[in-house]
């Protein structure tokens, strides 16, 4: 049966795959592309880079150079073509391993919802850990002691309390990085810190401590790194810059790296991907965001956690509800029916 589904239908199926990959290519597109060379890693990434540039004059193609990206394991650089020559043959050069068109992410903005009152004025606070096994980690000792995470996000608020309260070598947050899809990244901890909240919104998930307020984060002993990929005035963030900083990570010794930005692909083939699998396959945590749009099917996926090994993360709406069984039996069966209601109900 499936040969025959196959068979009868495989103009179809090509027809969907052609449109699905054409789709991909133009979702969150700009008009910069990035190439990654076959050589890394040595001391000539300078002249892997001007012998770029110079083959792309050779042909034909004026481009305005974006970021340069040198790394032991996914050395790439992105550019803009300013005339109307085929950017793809770039694709001919030595040395060109891969090319894409450099994506596009939007950056999240935290909502903030003040209402309501403490559900729970006496005991113990409800948290999560319960549920996802996070408190019998905490309950042997695992905390996050000795574990460096980077972050890479909209900036981490080092000044706050359950983070810490400074930034250093002394603190929780050791440094921070700033980056711009106008030039290479700078090390500032004045630059990295938070101008949106969401990277400080989830540092706190992932190590905050604030035990006054009851608030623990994942790995509240971890130390954290801040890779502020945003500018202050943009809701927006390129693959380059992301593949940019976590290259740096990954180089600077990072046992985990977490990102929440990238766009829709649904492919393990994009650039972010692409890097991002290079930098697991060395035995680094890799953990980006799924997307907010599961609900416009398979192929929605976030471009950075479709890569290999990534671990895609993604969240779903918690109801509580009452259940009951009841017990039927009819002559020689018996069997159970289990019944639900919400404790939500919408008026």
């Amino acid at each position: 049966m499936g040969n025959d589904f196959l068979k009868h239908n495989a103009s179809f199926l090509r027809s969907f795959l052609l449109f699905a990959l054409l789709f991909t290519t133009v979702r969150g597109a700009t008009n910069k592309y990035i190439v990654q060379f076959e050589e890394n890693g040595t001391e000539e990434d300078e002249k892997i880079f001007q012998k770029f540039y110079s083959g792309l004059a050779e042909i034909g193609v004026e481009a305005k150079p974006g970021l340069e990206i040198p790394s032991t394991i996914f050395t790439a650089t992105s550019f803009e073509v300013t005339n109307d020559k085929d950017p793809y043959l770039a694709l001919k050069l030595p040395n060109v391993l891969q090319m894409w068109e450099v994506g596009e992410a939007d950056v999240p903005t935290p909502l903030v919802d003040e209402s309501g009152e403490k559900a729970i004025k006496k005991g113990k606070a409800w948290n999560s850990f319960a549920n996802t096994g996070v408190e019998k980690l905490h309950g042997k000792g695992i905390t996050g002691q000795g574990v460096v995470i980077a972050i890479l996000d909209s900036g981490i608020d080092y000044n706050h309390p359950a983070l810490g309260g400074g930034i250093g070598p002394d603190k929780k947050i050791e440094f921070g990085y700033r980056f711009s899809e106008r030039g290479t990244p700078k090390r500032s901890d004045k630059g990295s810190m938070d101008c949106n909240g969401h990277g400080t919104h989830v540092a706190g998930i992932i190590a905050g401590k604030d035990l006054k307020h009851d608030f623990l984060g994942v790995a509240f002993d971890a130390k954290l790194r801040s890779y502020k990929v945003t500018d202050c005035d943009s809701n927006k963030v390129t693959d380059d810059v992301l593949i940019s900083a976590m290259n740096l990570a990954y180089k600077e010794g990072a046992d985990i790296i977490q990102s929440s930005f990238s766009h829709p692909v649904g492919w393990s083939q994009s650039a972010l991907a692409a890097a991002v699998s290079k930098i697991v396959a060395q035995g680094v945590f890799v953990s980006i965001a799924g997307g907010n749009d599961g609900s416009e099917g398979p192929f929605y996926g976030a471009s950075g956690a479709c890569g290999e090994h990534v671990m895609s993360v993604g969240s779903i709406d918690n109801d509580q509800y009452y259940t009951w069984t009841a017990l039927v039996e009819a002559e020689s069966e018996k069997f159970e029916i289990v019944g639900s209601a919400s404790l939500f109900q919408k008026k």
